[in-house]
């Protein structure tokens, strides 16, 4: 009995150190992470992060299919797409894709959802106001409702962008080593150019972030800062009684110092119908205006007020715009389609008024022009590295009451239509509000072109109409067709730059090169100008020279300082003292022209001192000063118009691009 009792155990036990102890299989992965999310050939939004769920992506609007690429953190997890991107047409705007991973264990899931943005517009990045496309590089991002929607590399300009029409949006791009400029309440639509203008970033201690435009606002108090007074908001589309509205208040915050009433690099200018710029727009009261700053968010406010009362404006659409600049030079646009309810209905008839002396001046500089930090004269422009272009367009005319020697006609303002088809289509590019009747500055008005897609290659005719109210107005014959010359720079070569020992009794010959050969071509441009300048360190000018070229006769023309006039050499003549080759684009200018004929200076020779060290430069006519000094420049002149393309400047002196040479005579 004891024996069988003990066997059944022991049996047991050989059974279960024979097969082993059932285990339990291991649970399934929660594992729905996916390890990498990319686009082929784009940028995400943000760096791929498994915790962060949402993403965007831009691409041209060239483009109508996108490789998605995900991979899961865990192998055993699958992916499910909605829709599929390898069978999926892009449309324009966003295009959702989500991708649903779940993991192992068949319950666990996540969602990661991929907007593309197929781009329907795009984005154009200027150097300066006429300036011409800064080099690619950064980030560009859009904005709707003070959302991000998305952000892209700045890897072209122009740069391909989505803005879905009937929305509003702010764009905002962040140049590499510029400062920021953003563009707000824009407007989307199909094909639009969105400009935006970005400068060197000034005074780096600030951040590259552009200003925010707080509030738009009108009121028709009499007193401003009356607590009592009622402001109303000014958006696209806003109608406005112009006859009774007194102030507009624009208030603007960021993160660099603001002065509201300045337009010397930083500041805050309204325009009615043109961009503001230096040349033109309002400048804020400057007893009203004011700026704060809050410590506890470092944050300037600039609050500018502007003076309206009384004004008289047309009836019908204008547009206002606003333009702030920073003190690092960032740059803020707000540009509002509105619409004045009350019109003007009392002014003259003019239709017997006459314009007189219709003119188009039309300059291009081969470096930036800052308009808005530099002042109307030549100092405001500085070269930099990626060789920007600067257009200028000035129109000016009288409107008088005779043909000829008649009184100045007061005028209401008067618009600007300009024509790229020798006027089988006219477009209006801006118009002068002056707000009450005015004849102009000494009998003439004045408008600058300030469309940044002004371009060489081109002709332009222009036409202006005057108007006096709402009705009363008169159109001017065309002006044009005028055209840009081609850019270009000039550069010193010799002798060159601490050249020693330069033998007074032989000097040798001053050359020069200009970029661009083709201009010196009677069939591009008529006349050359330039100024050779000499002087010592101490300032002491030995030489200064006035000429110009005549390239359809092949005869140089001097300022006889003597007979305070202007004066040709013979073509024989003019040979021995200049000559040019087509070739390099270099200007050789015999020492022999250095004569008392020509030496605005000192009326006599050159003449140099020996173990002195002398400084030349070439100019385009040199007064001395900084503010009145030009670079070398050719001209075209036609009927009705002078187009000009000057060289550059160097350190704002109005001179060569690599400015003053130094050599000592022996």
């Amino acid at each position: 009995m004891n024996k069988q009792r003990w066997m059944v155990p022991l049996v047991m036990v050989a059974i279960l150190v024979l097969t082993g102890c059932p285990v339990n299989p291991p649970p399934l992965s929660t594992n729905a992470n996916l390890e990498s999310l990319a686009v082929t050939g784009y940028q995400l939004d943000k760096t791929f992060d498994p915790a962060v769920t949402a993403y965007t992506v831009l691409v041209e609007k060239t483009v109508d299919t996108v490789a998605i690429l995900a991979t899961p953190e865990d192998d055993a997890a699958t992916i499910v797409w909605t829709p599929d991107p390898s069978v999926a047409t892009l449309a324009a705007g966003p295009n959702l894709f989500t991708i649903s991973v779940t993991a192992e264990d068949g319950t666990t899931k996540k969602d990661y959802t991929l907007r593309v943005y197929r781009a329907n517009a795009a984005a154009e990045v200027l150097d300066s106001v006429n300036g011409s496309r800064i080099a690619a590089g950064g980030t560009i991002a859009v904005f709707e409702n003070g959302t991000q929607l998305y952000t892209a590399p700045f890897n072209a300009n122009p740069r391909d962008i989505w803005l879905g029409a009937g929305h509003e949006y702010t764009v905002r791009v962040s140049p590499t080593g510029r400062a920021q400029a953003s563009r707000e309440a824009v407007a989307g639509a199909d094909d639009l150019k969105v400009i935006l203008i970005s400068q060197r970033l000034d005074q780096p201690t600030f951040p590259a972030e552009s200003p925010v435009i707080a509030a738009i606002e009108y009121t028709t108090a009499d007193d401003p800062e009356d607590p009592a007074a009622t402001w109303t908001a000014i958006a696209n589309g806003t109608e406005i009684d112009f006859s009774s509205i007194t102030w507009i208040r624009v208030v603007a915050k960021g993160k660099s110092e603001m002065d509201e009433t300045s337009w010397a690099g930083f500041g805050i200018k309204l325009g009615i119908d043109q961009v503001p710029s230096v040349f033109t727009g309002m400048t804020p009261d400057e007893d009203l205006s004011g700026s704060t700053y809050d410590a506890a968010n470092n944050t300037f406010t600039g609050t500018a007020y502007f003076d309206l009362a009384g004004i008289a404006l047309t009836g019908g659409s204008h547009f206002l715009s606003v333009v702030i600049y920073d003190r690092a030079n960032n740059r803020t646009e707000r540009t509002l389609q509105i619409t004045n309810t009350a019109g003007v209905v009392d002014g003259a008839d003019i239709s017997n008024g006459y314009f007189q002396n219709l003119a188009a001046d039309l300059r291009i500089y081969g470096v930036t022009r800052e308009y808005f930090g530099g002042g109307k004269a030549a100092e405001g422009m500085n070269p930099l590295p990626t060789g920007p272009v600067t257009y200028r367009a000035t129109l000016s005319f009288k409107f008088q009451t005779l043909e000829t020697g008649g009184d100045a006609i007061p005028i209401l303002g008067f618009k600007v239509l300009r024509s790229a088809d020798n006027g089988l289509s006219w477009t209006q590019v801006g118009a002068v509000n002056y707000g009450a009747l005015y004849t102009g500055n000494a009998g003439t008005h004045t408008f600058y072109d300030s469309d940044s897609q002004l371009e060489t290659g081109v002709d332009y005719t222009y036409k202006i109409i005057v108007f006096t109210d709402d009705t009363h107005q008169k159109e001017s014959s065309p002006i044009g067709p005028a055209h840009f010359l081609a850019p270009f720079t000039a550069s010193l070569v010799g002798p060159a730059n601490r050249t020693k020992e330069v033998d007074p009794g032989e000097l040798p010959d001053f050359t020069f090169t200009i970029s661009d050969p083709t201009l010196w071509d009677s069939a591009v441009a008529d006349r050359f100008y330039f100024s050779p300048v000499i002087r010592k360190a101490d300032g002491t000018h030995a030489y200064i020279g006035l000429f110009y070229y005549r390239l359809a006769d092949k005869r140089l023309a001097f300022y006889y300082p003597a007979m305070a006039g202007w004066y040709a050499f013979s073509v024989p003549y003019t040979a021995t003292l200049i000559s040019f080759d087509p070739a390099t684009g270099t200007v050789t200018l015999n020492p022999a022209l250095f004569s008392y004929l020509t030496n605005y200076a000192t009326g006599n020779d050159l003449a140099l001192e020996s173990g002195v060290t002398y400084f030349w430069d070439i100019f385009g006519n040199y007064t001395g000063s900084a503010t009145t000094n030009a670079p070398a420049y050719f001209q075209k002149v036609g009927t009705g118009y002078t187009s000009r393309s000057y060289a550059d400047v160097y350190q704002n002196g109005q001179q060569t691009l690599n400015g003053w040479f130094s050599f000592t005579v022996k």
